[in-house]
């Protein structure tokens, strides 16, 4: 399996922009088609975060701009095999909050979404002279997984990998303590999360960045991408965010309403296909 990803990765490397973008656009019109409960969940989400401040024909817009920016992430990602996914990844603002908050010496969380190309944001932070690791999940088949963690490597993108119960937080901890910066993907749900408000709604809602904020503080920046053109990313980094209160629960409400404020920035590109207000 992993030789054939292997493969199909190969082939996409040689593909133009104009292919990769035209066959992202025909694999978001085949999802929606092959799969029509998948739009009613992305319908429903975008009617739960916007209510009615937008139509149905623009949600059905929206839904597919969705799909199509995250097909062209994943073909994005697996067709650069030079290492090159960072190159042409830039910031359109705040780049001061993020050098302030590394002046401290403490490391910085960086909180992030599923939004334009969290890979390349990964890529290109570390190109543009800002080391960094994000926590990950083993990714499956194993046989991608592996092409992913390859890619992943050569792309100059650190990972911290849970595996086992405290490798998550060890190499959190040493990233932090060697001022680098760790990222949090904050927009989906771990099992048994609470459900705390997220666009007015109870939402399952991941507490673990606050129990380890908790334990080893740092600066925390809000951070998002958003793709230009193929190949093409600006990085909009938002002011450190501020606890009021050291409460699991009170922190990740807080971490809500900020990632609420990146997705209204650019919804046509963030992932609603993850329904974070399922029942179970």
């Amino acid at each position: 399996m992993y030789y054939l990803f292997r493969l199909f990765s190969w082939q996409l490397s040689w593909w133009s922009e104009r292919s990769l973008s035209t066959f992202a656009s025909l694999l978001a019109r085949l999802t929606f088609w092959l799969f029509p409960s998948r739009l009613r969940v992305v319908d429903q989400n975008l009617q739960i975060a916007f209510g009615g401040q937008i139509s149905a024909a623009v949600r059905k817009e929206i839904a597919y701009e969705s799909v199509y920016h995250f097909a062209l992430t994943c073909l994005e990602f697996l067709s650069v095999r030079d290492g090159s996914l960072g190159r042409h990844v830039s910031f359109e603002k705040g780049l001061e909050h993020l050098d302030e908050a590394l002046s401290k010496g403490q490391g910085v969380y960086i909180l992030c979404i599923h939004m334009g190309s969290w890979e390349a944001m990964a890529a290109g932070l570390d190109r543009m002279g800002y080391p960094n690791l994000v926590l990950t999940k083993p990714v499956r088949p194993r046989g991608l997984g592996r092409l992913v963690h390859e890619l992943r490597r050569l792309n100059g993108m650190g990972e911290v990998i849970r595996r086992r119960k405290g490798d998550g937080y060890r190499g959190i901890v040493a990233a932090l303590n060697a001022n680098k910066c760790v990222g949090f993907v904050m927009d989906q749900a771990r099992p048994n999360s609470p459900r705390l408000s997220f666009f007015g709604r109870p939402a399952k809602t991941n507490t673990s960045f606050a129990a380890i904020y908790s334990k080893r503080p740092a600066p925390v920046i809000p951070m998002y991408a958003r793709r230009v053109g193929v190949h093409r990313h600006q990085l909009t980094v938002l002011p450190e965010v501020k606890f009021a209160q050291l409460d699991t629960q009170a922190m990740s409400l807080h971490v809500n309403q900020v990632v609420e404020q990146m997705i209204e920035a650019c919804p046509e590109q963030y992932f609603w296909l993850h329904n974070r207000w399922k029942v179970r």
